[in-house]
């Protein structure tokens, strides 16, 4: 095996993550893409409705189907500012005005951990394939408007649980750890925390 055969660990993982985000696009997009692709990529378990990627993960597609729609749903605020309020208070920043309307990119980086990180499967890849970028840390729509009546549910659901947990905390991290304890969204504790 010559040295152009070899492929870094780096070079394989931005392939699988490639692979990943069509599979899910091409089966997001329609029928007609879907039935080309049965004939080129037997990865395809009809019984199960899953699809099996590198490294045995898999996605369901019935997972993802209950909770995300295929048509852009119209925009209303989901996220109270009282969530906010918490964000900002526990974190120790300063809230200027009676609204929150200015967030650091930190909101969306913390928001995306928090609530879209308790849905079930790639629900969050999935989004962010059919709500990709269009500029520096912007997106055309919000995640919420591509989720069904389902997937909004849990999302209002998940808020006024993060909610309720963070107006009982001082801490960020004291919020997080109950956060981890309590509904099993991955946080990475303090190696000195006992």
């Amino acid at each position: 095996m010559g040295k152009t055969d070899k492929i870094s660990k780096k070079e394989q993982k931005k392939l699988l993550i490639e692979d990943k985000k069509e599979l899910i696009r091409s089966l997001l997009q329609g029928p007609d893409l879907k039935i080309d692709r049965e004939f080129e990529d037997k990865r395809l378990d009809r019984n199960n409705e899953a699809l099996k990627l590198i490294q045995s993960s898999e996605i369901s597609l019935k997972d993802l189907k209950s909770v995300i729609s295929l048509s852009l749903k119209k925009y209303s605020p989901r996220f109270p500012q009282t969530f906010y309020v918490e964000i900002f208070r526990l974190h120790g920043w300063k809230i200027t005005g009676a609204k929150i309307y200015r967030k650091s990119w930190r909101v969306a980086k913390i928001t995306k951990e928090i609530i879209y990180g308790r849905f079930k499967g790639d629900v969050i890849t999935t989004l962010e394939i059919q709500n990709p970028f269009i500029g520096h840390g912007f997106r055309k729509f919000k995640h919420f408007q591509y989720l069904n009546a389902k997937g909004q549910a849990l999302l209002d659901q998940y808020i006024a649980e993060a909610t309720e947990l963070m107006s009982v905390c001082n801490s960020w991290y004291e919020f997080r750890k109950k956060l981890a304890s309590k509904y099993g969204v991955p946080f990475q504790l303090n190696i000195f925390d006992k």
